[in-house]
């Protein structure tokens, strides 16, 4: 007779011929008693044969599903061991609450399976938490602890085996030590000085349920963030974070491993993030010289200004090169406009978004217009290559400043180029919109 927490498991399940018997060893076996594989569906067998035959042997067996590339199926198992802390139960108790589908106990009581729909391809695991699409044999018990559809929960697993993978690769990450450049008092009053230096000072004294942390080890991850963000001296990182009320902590005292398996994770990020402003400056530098088509006059202007720092200048000086009447001052302008049409709301001053606002003040004649030409040389030149940059730059000539709105409701950041004259100063309020570049004449 087959037991009848068996018969609880969802008929999706039952109803795809995939099951194997599971001995007491959890390795697969087939109804005649011979070794199953995961990669063989000729060993596979029926959900009624298989617990008929698994209730007919007794001693321990149970039933498992066989998953493969060819069903829709995903099983996340969270492995609780005797040592398992506190912290970590609760994480896997929030994931079983995410996912919201058919969750049991596994076969020892302690862990359990989330069963799901979806695909993740090849499987990860990382902290107990293990991921199987295909390949793998799934000991089901039928001990429901959330009795329910086995549901579609793709962007989900997406979410999570990005998460897994992402902290598996940061395990990777060898923690090269170097030299500090500030003393501790100093790192600790840039901290506590800093915007987020009421949060940071709250972290310090190891106040994290007031900060409303879910548990500790997430307040642990946001103080060693800070600490990582003002020196990239890790022996100094660990010798504050002793030092903080956090860091008091059995697991952080006696040695490096947990500190160093956090900073690990903070360094990984760091190092990501560098390596993407590397790249964006090398792609950036790539197109201007693309675009150029010449290389740059020397800089022999009489204007006192220096040119600014990094690609803009590089941009600034390349419209300079370009002008029919060269003015130092219109080619830094010119600059500045072109990028923050381009980067606008991806900066942030006070919260509200990039608020830049240039006013050129010039006499007739002097060559104002470089702005027109460099720029449209600029987008011309790059368009065959990156088409949509033309989203980003606008030579309209605006009524009114209702109307300027109207024409960045579906763009959250432009550069608009118009026209000189003194009449533009009536409408100097449109100055107000990001990105507007409008050269005004006295």
């Amino acid at each position: 007779m087959i037991p009848t927490q068996w018969e609880r498991i969802p008929e999706e399940l039952r109803y795809v011929p995939k099951w194997c018997i599971a001995a007491p060893d959890k390795s697969p076996f087939t109804t005649g008693g011979q070794r199953a594989s995961v990669t063989a569906p000729s060993t596979w067998s029926d959900w009624y044969s298989a617990s008929l035959t698994a209730a007919q042997w007794g001693g321990g067996a149970g039933i498992g599903f066989i998953l493969s590339e060819d069903d829709p199926f995903t099983c996340i198992d969270l492995d609780v061991k005797d040592d398992t802390s506190p912290e970590q139960i609760e994480r896997f108790w929030k994931i079983v609450q995410a996912f919201d589908s058919y969750t049991e106990r596994s076969r020892s009581g302690k862990g359990l399976h989330i069963w799901v729909k979806g695909k993740v391809g090849t499987g990860c695991r990382r902290d107990g938490v293990e991921v199987y699409s295909g390949q793998r044999f799934m000991i089901c018990t039928g001990d429901a602890v959330l009795s329910k559809p086995v549901e579609h929960r793709q962007e989900l697993l997406d979410l999570l085996v990005a998460e897994i993978r992402a902290a598996a690769q940061t395990n990777h990450i060898e923690l090269v030590e170097q030299e500090e450049k500030v003393t501790d008092e100093e790192l600790w009053q840039k901290a506590a000085d800093a915007s987020n230096g009421d949060k940071f000072r709250a972290l310090w004294l190891g106040d994290w349920q007031a900060m409303q942390y879910p548990s500790q080890s997430e307040a642990d991850l946001s103080l060693l963030s800070m600490l990582c963000f003002y020196t990239r001296s890790n022996e100094q990182v660990r010798r504050l974070f002793r030092l903080s009320g956090l860091g008091q902590r059995d697991k952080a005292q006696k040695n490096n491993r947990y500190i160093d398996r956090t900073l690990a994770m903070i360094r990984g990020r760091q190092q990501r993030e560098d390596l993407q402003v590397a790249q964006a400056q090398a792609n950036a530098v790539q197109l201007v010289e693309r675009a150029a088509p010449s290389k740059l006059l020397p800089v022999d202007t009489p204007s006192t200004l220096e040119w600014p720092p990094g690609i803009i200048g590089f941009v600034a000086q390349w419209f300079y090169s370009i002008a029919p009447r060269p003015v130092k001052e219109v080619a830094i302008v010119s600059a500045l406009g072109f990028f923050s049409g381009i980067c606008g709301r991806a900066y942030n001053i006070s919260g509200s978004g990039l608020n830049l606002y240039i006013v050129l003040v010039a006499r007739s004649a002097i060559g104002k217009e470089a702005m027109h030409s460099g720029i449209s040389k600029m987008i011309h030149s790059l368009l065959l290559t990156c088409p949509s940059v033309s989203h980003y730059i606008d030579f309209a000539d605006y009524a009114s400043g209702p109307a300027l709105v109207k024409s960045i409701s579906d763009r959250k950041s432009f550069c608009n180029v118009a026209g000189s004259g003194g009449a533009s100063c009536a409408r100097c309020q449109m100055t107000t919109m990001r990105g507007l570049c409008r050269p005004c004449a006295q």
